[in-house]
Order: C-alpha cells, then structure tokens, then sequence
C-alpha cells in the first residue's frame, strides 16, 4: 500500500484513494480471473464485482488495517469465482435439459434473446423521452443503489418530492410501455 493511512483515505470516501485502488488492482484481478476462466467469460463484469464488494466492505468498516487490503480483495474474487463457475454450471444443466425436453429449444433462445433486446431498445427510447431531474432520479436509485433520502440530498431536492417523481417516472414508464405493445 502507498501508505499507512490509504484504508481511512477510503473509509472517508476520498476519490483519489479509489482511484488509487482501482489502478492497483483492476489488471491484478483482470488477470486473475482471465487465468482461471477459459472462453468467453465477462471478465470485466467479474473486476466491477470484485471491486463493488470491496467498497461496500469498507463503507462497512470490515477492514482494520492496510495491510489486509490486497488478501481482502482477493478473497472477495475467490469467492466471485466460485460463484461464476457455480452459476455457469447450473446455467448449462438448465440449458441441456430444455434441449433434452424441448425440441428446436436453440431457436427458442434466440427468439428470445431478440425479443429481450427489442424490448431493452424500447425501454431506452422512453426512459429518453423522461425529463432529466427523471432520469437521474431511476439511475441512482436502481442502477447505483441509492435511497431515495440520498438521491434528495444529492440533488438538493426533498426526500417527499424526489419520491413522488420516481413514482411518476414510473407511471409514465408502464403508461407508454402498454402503449407501445411491450408488455
């Protein structure tokens, strides 16, 4: 670690610190990973976790000291790894079970990828249309994960007023949603 107070750096949210961190161990887990996964393997959606369970562990205050910083991290891909294998496998007994059961099963999946990324393409066109203060709101609260008291603070907004628009933004969603015929 650059130095003895990096991991109170993090824990008061210090931008630079996480910048820091990300630059030491973005390729350090990239290749970890990349070593242990064969084929197309979402190698980058794997780092993101990695990094995200970190994060969340330090806002936790999970960690004591700098020096657990790097064994942390990589206890945290070991068990991501697990995972991945275990979802992989699981998904693939799944699939070669259909496919035993449901002839012409390949096709089905492929009318359904197609449907799922129409719909996803509509989805985005009417979350496009939302007014900005909108779309911010539905990003933080459901991609970033933020309470709604949260998102009032950072916009400087009340808590009531912010929720009452989600709610609306949502309304609108569904509204133009059976309008279009996607649900």
């Amino acid at each position: 670690m650059p130095d003895k107070l990096f991991l109170s750096r993090l824990e008061s949210g210090e931008a630079g610190a996480q910048k820091e961190l990300i630059r030491m161990f973005q390729s350090r887990l990239g290749f970890y990973f990349s070593m242990r996964i064969k084929g197309d393997a979402p190698l980058e959606d794997l780092v993101q976790e990695v990094l995200a369970r970190f994060f969340e562990s330090v806002r936790q205050k999970k960690l004591h000291s700098d020096h657990v910083v790097a064994p942390y991290m990589f206890g945290i891909a070991k068990r991501v790894l697990y995972n991945f294998y275990y979802q992989s496998t699981k998904s693939n007994k799944i699939n070669q079970k259909l496919q035993q059961l449901v002839p012409g099963y390949e096709n089905f999946a492929e009318n359904h990828r197609l449907e799922t990324d129409n719909l996803m393409e509509g989805i985005g066109a009417i979350l496009r249309q939302l007014p900005t203060l909108d779309q911010q709101i539905l990003q933080r609260f459901y991609f970033q994960q933020e309470s709604i008291g949260d998102i009032a603070c950072a916009l400087k907004l009340q808590r009531h007023y912010v929720s009452v628009r989600k709610n609306r933004a949502l309304k609108r969603i569904r509204r133009e949603m059976k309008r279009q015929q996607l649900l």
